[in-house]
C-alpha cells in the first residue's frame, strides 16, 4: 500500500515530538503503535503525570518499546513525579514522543525539559478524534489557545493528525464522514496546521488509504483489548 505510512514520517523535520491533545483522543496509542513501528529507534517520554487512566508505562513493557516513566513504587503514582535521563537520550540523537496529558496542566512537565529540547528540532502536534463530542470548531479553536497561551512560540501547535476511530467499529463510511468532518473543521482555522498523516483503525487503513491525500497510519489497539 504505496500510502500506507509506519508514522517515522513524523520525525523527517524533528527529533522529538510532542503529543498534545483532550483525553481519550488516542494520543498514547498512536505514540505506542509508532514505537513499535520503530522497532527500537523512538522513545515514548510518559508525561502524563496528572490523571493516569491510560498511560504509556502500562503497555510499554508489554509490547517492548523503548520508553521512560517513573520506576517502582512511583510508576503508579497520582502525582507529578517526571522522569529523568532525557537529556542523555537528546543528546545520543534518539527519536522522541512526549506524551502529555490531556488536561490543562499537560504542558507544566515541558518547563523542565525545555531548554535540552531546544538544543534539537523539535514540534508540538495535536491529536484529535473527529468522532469525539468536542471535536468542533469552538471546541478546538479554545483548546488550541489555552494550550498556545501556556507554552512559548516556539512551542505552540504546529501540526494535526486526525485519529479517526470508533473503537474497533468503524466502516469505511464512518471513517469518511470523520475525515471531512476532520478537513472542514481545521480549514476554519486562522493559523492552518501541517497535517503529517492520519491515524485510523489497522482493519480500515488499506481500504482508505489510496482514497486520501495523506499517508495513512493503522493503528493497532494495545491498550483497550
Amino acid at each position: 500500500m504505496s500510502n500506507i505510512t509506519d508514522g517515522l514520517i513524523l520525525f523527517d523535520n524533528a527529533q522529538v515530538v510532542l503529543f498534545i491533545g483532550p483525553r481519550g483522543n488516542g494520543k498514547t496509542e498512536i505514540a505506542a503503535n509508532i514505537a513499535i513501528n520503530g522497532k527500537g529507534e523512538v522513545v515514548v517520554i510518559d508525561l502524563d503525570v496528572y490523571k493516569p487512566y491510560i498511560r504509556t508505562r502500562d503497555i510499554a513493557p508489554v509490547y517492548g518499546y523503548p520508553a521512560r516513566y517513573p520506576e517502582g513504587d512511583l510508576k503508579y503514582m497520582d502525582s507529578p513525579v517526571i522522569p529523568g535521563g532525557i537529556s542523555d537520550l537528546l543528546e545520543e540523537g534518539k527519536k522522541i514522543i512526549f506524551d502529555l496529558a490531556g488536561e490543562e496542566t499537560g504542558t507544566c512537565p515541558i518547563g523542565i525539559y525545555r531548554d535540552d529540547i531546544r538544543k534539537v528540532p523539535f514540534k508540538t502536534v495535536l491529536i484529535v478524534n473527529p468522532f469525539r463530542a468536542n471535536f468542533t470548531y469552538e471546541g478546538l479553536l479554545a483548546y488550541m489557545n489555552t494550550f498556545n497561551n501556556k507554552l512559548e512560540e516556539d512551542f505552540s501547535i504546529s501540526e494535526v493528525i486526525p485519529n479517526i476511530n470508533l473503537a474497533g467499529s468503524l466502516t469505511a463510511d464512518d471513517f469518511f464522514t470523520g475525515y471531512n468532518k476532520f478537513k472542514e473543521t481545521v480549514a476554519k482555522l486562522e493559523r492552518q496546521l501541517a497535517i503529517p498523516f492520519i491515524a485510523t483503525e489497522a482493519e480500515i487503513a488499506p481500504v482508505v488509504a489510496d482514497k486520501v491525500e495523506y499517508p495513512v497510519l493503522p493503528i493497532q489497539r494495545h491498550i483497550f483489548v
